[in-house]
């Protein structure tokens, strides 16, 4: 049999399956909009039924559905058990009318003790013949209720949202007016594209940022005494994170936590974590000098981030100074630990710089 090309004729056209065939594969099935919006299926319980909200869009295999203005209202079977039930609103694309059309509707579970919500029906389409739906929301429906509640409903928002934008680098990315959560983003880096997605409470983040690693390493002082003593310039105080492997490309984060003491009144102190020695990479830094008294113990906390740029196993320093006399460090106690941990935040060129 010969092979086809399509759009064909005069003028070109496509009837519904070789629209099926290219539509699914332009988009995902889902909603047309973004997360945040109002569910497309809802209940008020004004009876035995659900509302499919007015003004909504889908798309379901490369074909489009909108609600109307109005809410359409489908009735919810009655469950005549002594069980639960699950049945779920669902859009479907019918290819047995004709034309194909999407419709909107709920289908029925089965009650049981432990009920579960219904299949979907995904027909193939090469076969031309039977449905592809998409879940839109389930409903829980008791023993013999005659209200469906809002509580009942369980949204299932999928969007389909735009495609991806594509910039030359993290600079435009940045100055790009108007993002709108979900949006998706290339950004083609000289070391190879990276996605990126606009979260509205977080601005751009790379797609990848959640695959951190959390604390990698580092050491914690269980109980108390004393660490070091008589420090005065800055000088390592017997703490260290101890071997911890780190790899290019990341992001990290060093956390120091101690207690000291002073032997001078309104002294400046200050602490530092440095990578492999007094003098090393400097990786976070902190400086108080506010109403220090010689007649108390104080908490000091110091932090840092930075982009990784090659792999190595390090080992990271803690170190503190004081601008007069001396000052001893402490371990803490059960509720306020001494220690210096390093943590994985996920991929580096996630913080863009302006």
């Amino acid at each position: 049999m010969a092979s086809t090309t399509y759009p064909d004729g005069a003028p070109a056209k496509v009837n519904d399956l070789q629209y099926e065939i290219l539509g699914s594969q332009w988009s995902a099935d889902g909603l047309v909009g973004t997360t945040g919006e109002t569910s497309a299926v809802y209940a008020d319980s004004t009876g035995r039924q659900v509302k499919f909200r007015a003004n909504k869009h889908a798309l379901v295999h490369g074909h489009g559905w909108s609600s109307g203005v109005s809410d359409i209202i489908w009735p919810v079977a009655a469950n005549g058990t002594s069980y639960p039930r699950i049945d779920m609103a669902v859009l479907g694309l019918d290819r047995s009318t004709v034309p194909w059309r999407v419709t909107e509707y709920v289908k029925q579970g089965t009650a049981s003790a432990a009920p579960v919500a219904p299949s979907l029906i995904r027909n193939a389409p090469d076969s031309a013949t039977g449905k592809w739906e998409h879940p839109l929301a389930l409903i829980a429906v008791g023993p013999g209720v005659s209200t469906i509640n809002p509580a009942d409903i369980t949204p299932l928002p999928t969007y389909i949202g735009a495609q991806p934008i594509l910039v030359p680098d993290l600079v435009v990315l940045a100055q790009i007016p108007g993002p709108v959560s979900g949006q998706t983003a290339r950004v083609m880096l000289s070391s190879g594209p990276v996605d990126y997605v606009y979260a509205a409470a977080t601005g751009w983040r790379r797609a990848d940022w959640a695959t951190s690693w959390g604390t990698i390493g580092g050491k914690q002082y269980n109980s108390g005494g004393t660490l070091a003593a008589g420090i005065t310039s800055t000088n390592w105080f017997n703490m260290d994170s101890g071997p911890v492997a780190t790899l290019a490309g990341r992001r990290y984060r060093a956390e120091l936590h101690f207690q000291f003491q002073v032997s001078v009144t309104d002294v400046a102190v200050a602490a530092e974590i440095r990578e492999g020695g007094n003098t090393g990479p400097l990786r976070g830094s902190v400086l108080t000098t506010f109403g220090i008294s010689t007649a108390y113990r104080y908490p000091l906390a110091c932090a840092g981030e930075w982009d990784e740029t090659s792999n190595a196993t390090r080992t990271y320093l803690a170190l503190g100074s004081v601008s007069s006399g001396a000052m001893s460090i402490y371990r803490g106690n059960d509720t306020d630990k001494c220690r210096l941990v390093i943590k994985d935040l996920g991929p580096s060129g996630s913080v863009i710089s302006v």
